[in-house]
């Protein structure tokens, strides 16, 4: 078969080809796509892609993405396969926004609701520059989940101060939430029922995936002090968010470890849960941020006083009504930009007895993520994105497997952000991260994993790259 024809050839080939040795000129296109990428995981993981930093109308992140078209732009017209690379990509891109925002302005929907309902769609703009970053050397791939572990704990610092400084009577989380919501941060900070804390923002859900990937490197690669302080400060301030979908992602990414460990592997991991759940909870009560009543009426689908938790009964709301529109248009959906039918914004308030942010007063998004999908894009979009998940995540696995005996860092490092997927995925099915650029540059790293695992059956990992 011909190059044209099998591009992953034709892309390998070239990699291989331009593998730098020691000594040679560092490309200057790798420095600053290095930096982007850098930048890229501050501005989600601290930032959440809203607007902490921002330059007039610009967030951070949209500034990134106009820069990055120009350097994309740049190193596509020097190297020929990752032009292709790139040209595929935003054909995906526009192919997905073009369908679905045509069948939008079919179904009555908006240009700007369309817009806005797709945008997340840009940071799948970022794969070829994390591809680029990734093929440089194996080394860069430790180097960019150390970088994203480091990012998930110095936030989850954040979180624990804030939760401290409110017992403190320091900083009031109810104010915090407004201002919040003035940098698009989303979620909900402050306090449940006018007494129980909770702090979770967009840039929450990446905490999973730091308590993933160091739970995987500690049963499969190597145990230190360093990883085992970083994995109970993740694990406290995912118990600080207070978000049952957040627990559950992390227990599924727990289970799927254990799955995939031997019998003397899923000891210590069992062990390790237990030790780390006994010193959470034990911090969050002996320091009065929760009681164990607290924690227990949380994970139990009534509240204290034996009534159903106002959440799911919204989320149950945001179902009927979802039901009305999928009855309609089961096969292809609504599109992009279409808004929940009339009467559900309302009868939401209602229920919860408060409006929501201005964002999701829209009635475009609601929390249930496959629900949301299946009205948007019909049974042929949600069986698209399931097939194209389940090939990325089997892929992942069976290249983590074929490096597993000989390369036990590289091989934690997999099976932890496979794991941490999942439990994302079951995460999703309650809250709305899919649909937003968060949830996208999880699939992002996800298929650029994917990507250079193709390099690893032609000694990729044994290379001594720069």
């Amino acid at each position: 078969m011909s190059d044209h024809l099998c591009p992953e050839k034709s892309i390998n080939r070239s990699v291989n080809a331009k593998v730098p040795v020691s000594g040679h000129k560092v490309n200057p296109h790798y420095l600053i796509a290095l930096s982007f990428v850098g930048l890229i995981c501050a501005d989600l993981v601290i930032g959440g892609g809203g607007r902490l930093v921002s330059i007039g109308p610009l967030s951070l992140r949209m500034l990134l993405f106009l820069m990055a078209i120009f350097l994309i732009g740049g190193m596509a017209a020097t190297d020929r396969n990752l032009g292709i690379m790139t040209a595929k990509t935003l054909f995906w891109i526009l192919a997905l926004v073009g369908f679905y925002g045509a069948i939008g302005i079919l179904r009555g929907s908006s240009v700007g609701n369309i817009f806005g309902d797709a945008n997340f769609l840009v940071i799948f703009f970022y794969v070829p520059l994390i591809f680029m970053v990734f093929r440089r050397s194996k080394l860069n791939i430790v180097w960019f989940f150390d970088y994203l572990i480091l990012l998930i704990f110095l936030f989850s610092l954040v979180t624990i101060l804030l939760v401290g400084l409110h017992f403190m009577n320091i900083v009031n989380l109810q104010n915090l939430d407004v201002i919040f919501k003035d940098f698009a941060y989303g979620g909900n900070t402050g306090m449940m029922r006018g007494q129980v804390p909770r702090i979770y923002t967009s840039s929450h859900i990446f905490l999973q995936f730091g308590f993933s990937i160091l739970l995987a490197e500690i049963i499969f690669f190597e145990t230190n002090a360093k990883k085992i302080f970083f994995l109970i400060t993740i694990s406290l301030a995912l118990l600080f968010t207070f978000t049952r979908g957040f627990w559950l992602g992390a227990a599924i990414s727990g289970f799927a470890l254990g799955v995939q460990a031997g019998f003397r592997k899923s000891v210590k991991l069992v062990a390790v849960g237990l030790v780390l759940v006994l010193i959470v909870a034990g911090i969050a009560i002996f320091s009065g941020v929760y009681s164990g009543e607290t924690l227990i009426n949380r994970v139990s689908i009534t509240n204290e006083n034996g009534e159903s938790n106002t959440g799911d009964l919204v989320r149950l709301l945001q179902f009927v009504y979802a039901l009305q529109q999928i009855e309609k248009h089961p096969v292809l959906g609504l599109g992009f930009g279409a808004k929940m039918p009339e009467g559900y914004l309302a009868a939401r308030e209602t229920l919860s007895g408060r409006s929501k942010e201005p964002l999701e007063d829209t009635g475009v998004s609601i929390e249930l993520t496959y629900v949301n999908m299946l009205r948007k894009f019909g049974l042929v979009g949600l069986a698209a994105f399931l097939i194209f998940t389940t090939l990325l995540l089997r892929r992942v696995y069976t290249r983590a497997k074929f490096i597993k005996k000989d390369h036990p860092q590289m091989y934690s490092l997999y099976i932890g952000y496979m794991a941490a997927v999942l439990g994302f995925l079951a995460t999703a099915g309650t809250n709305p991260y899919l649909f937003n650029a968060s949830g996208a540059f999880v699939f992002v790293i996800l298929i650029c994993l994917v990507m250079i695992s193709g390099e690893f059956k032609q000694g990729f990992l044994e290379h001594k790259h720069d």
